[in-house]
């Protein structure tokens, strides 16, 4: 790629920025956190906020104006959890898209540095802003900078005190309404064990009618809709035993079957 000196300033491209993000929340140069605490506190040339309470968009962006500065760049990586989306943005000539690492984005400006043209969109990452991020921006930049124009110092304050609030309220009533799902599964969880093991108790005792009602002489695949009438009048035959004359109905039909038997083997005899 021909090595192109830039004559676009990074004040020139984050003017550029800050008038896109005009109606958001932007903090040039912020820092990650209080520079004494750490050794390790980042610094982005510009991260912005979209102004809302329920669906929160970061950026951050780090500005190149130079190759060396962006070949030699080895902390960008370090820059990603703390926004949605990241972007380099510099002079045309300096970055080549096929360049830029996937978990990141590209603009370009125009040549004569009066635009901005997205050359490789960055992909957007759901993740939580650590609160340290916000915390500096509350306890060291009050003065909030908005596109050209710099807000009340005193309605900055506020804003973000009252972001911060909301956040924690909105993590509090989560994990109440996580603890209250949990609780909710596991009484149902039980019930529904209950349940079952009540269940499993009946289809035993079904089991055990089912062997009775085949010693019976019950085939249930063959009962038919009016299996309660039949099992009632077996049960009551059962009970009452059979009557005398039925007995002997019986006999008589299996002594006279008996013979008719007997005559037949007697014809054969003959005839043989």
């Amino acid at each position: 790629m021909k090595k192109i000196k830039p004559s676009i300033t990074a004040d020139t491209i984050l003017n550029l920025l800050l008038k896109k993000h005009s109606k958001d929340i932007c903090v040039p140069e912020c820092k990650n956190g209080p520079t004494h605490t750490s050794s390790n506190v980042r610094k982005f040339d510009l991260w912005a906020m979209k102004r809302s309470y329920t669906q929160p968009a970061t950026w951050i962006y780090e500005i190149k104006v130079s190759r060396r500065d962006f070949v030699r760049d080895d902390k960008w990586q370090e820059y990603l959890p703390y926004c949605t989306d990241f972007y380099f943005v510099a002079p045309a000539g300096i970055i080549s898209p096929d360049e830029v690492p996937e978990q990141a984005g590209l603009i370009l400006t125009s040549k004569n540095g009066t635009r901005l043209y997205y050359k490789k969109k960055a992909p957007s990452r759901d993740i939580e802003i650590p609160l340290s991020v916000y915390i500096y921006i509350l306890m060291s930049r009050t003065k909030i900078v908005s596109g050209y124009n710099t807000e009340n110092k005193t309605d900055n304050a506020s804003y973000w005190r009252q972001w911060l609030e909301e956040k924690k309220e909105k993590q509090e009533l989560g994990y109440n309404v996580s603890r209250k799902i949990r609780q909710l599964y596991d009484e149902n969880v039980t019930k529904a064990k209950r349940r079952q093991d009540r269940l499993d108790h009946r289809i035993e005792k079904l089991e055990d009618v089912k062997v009775i009602l085949n010693k019976m002489g019950f085939d249930e695949n063959k009962l038919g809709w009016n299996y309660e009438e039949r099992i009632k009048e077996r049960i009551a035959d059962i009970n009452a035993g059979l009557p005398e004359k039925d007995i002997t109905k019986h006999l008589e039909k299996a002594i006279f079957n008996i013979q008719n038997t007997i005559r037949v083997i007697q014809n054969i005899k003959d005839k043989a």
